[in-house]
């Protein structure tokens, strides 16, 4: 039978459990709570954090501690201000434990945008004018306008690449500069990852709900057939080769194939009781 459980954002959960942050801990409804009282939202809490990270740096900046380029300034000036809803970092907090890319998370912080070509956009050469299949690769050729159903906003807010990048890295700071247990959490388990390819093997851990599992990926390699004489037709199959490990993937799957683990194990846990 399908269960369904709604969590308070429990990649992070998990992870705080594991090193046993009590500041963060309290933002994630993990401390002892009675029905009266009403759960910490982890998505507000971060999205303030990251507005205020903004803040500081344009203090830093002020104060002549900071060296920003003008595009940087008005950046950071325009995120200082915005009102951070919990929609638009939401998607991005959410699969950072899961070890999202730079570029995802990016993607995921567009999720809550229109794009649009920009008008003010000015090839730097005629020959870029002219080749129209590059465009993608244009810096500002789009622009990116907030949507109005999840803005608070009264005003209109366009972003560029920058915005995005520089929400990004501020996002990264609050969680993993300003938690360094995270951060060392998340190194621990990459440690684990080259000890376990360095010496060949897999990636076991032992789950609460009794559970072992062995971490495994192997490379794969592609063979072309030509299964018919009557056709010149080609199939490519991709076969695993179980004598070299995926030492890349074995590392970057491992933090999140362990929080999904948890996952199941507190699901199976709570039926249980």
């Amino acid at each position: 039978m399908p269960i369904q459980l709604d969590a308070s954002c429990n990649g992070f959960q998990h992870l705080t459990l594991l090193v046993d942050d009590l500041a963060l801990a309290k933002e994630l409804n993990l401390n002892y709570y009675s029905w009266e009282d009403i759960p910490k939202d982890f998505y507000i809490f971060i999205g303030l954090k990251v507005q205020n990270y903004f803040f500081n740096k344009l203090e830093e900046y002020r104060q002549g501690n900071l060296n920003l380029t003008l595009e940087e300034f008005e950046s950071f000036k325009k995120l200082a201000e915005l009102n951070i809803f919990r929609n638009l970092v939401k998607k991005a907090v959410m699969t950072i434990p899961y070890n999202a890319s730079a570029s995802s998370i990016i993607e995921y912080l567009k999720d809550n945008f229109d794009q649009k070509k920009n008008p003010n956009f000015k090839p730097e050469s005629e020959l870029d004018s002219v080749d129209v299949s590059k465009e993608h690769g244009y810096k500002d050729y789009y622009i990116y306008v907030m949507k109005s159903d999840v803005s608070k906003n009264e005003q209109v807010v366009t972003f560029k690449e920058i915005d995005f990048k520089n929400l990004r890295k501020a996002l990264n700071f609050t969680i993993f500069v300003e938690y360094p247990k995270l951060t060392a959490l998340a190194e621990y388990l990459k440690g684990v990852a080259n000890v376990a390819n360095k010496l060949e093997i897999q990636i076991p851990w032992y789950l609460p709900s009794g559970l072992i599992v062995n971490q495994q990926y192997y490379k794969t390699e592609t063979i072309k057939i030509k299964p018919f004489a009557y056709t010149k037709n080609i199939v490519n199959l991709s076969v695993l080769n179980k004598t070299k490990f995926n030492k890349n993937k074995q590392k970057i799957a491992l933090m999140p194939n362990l929080i999904h683990s948890l996952d199941a194990a507190s699901l199976c846990l709570i039926i249980v009781n």
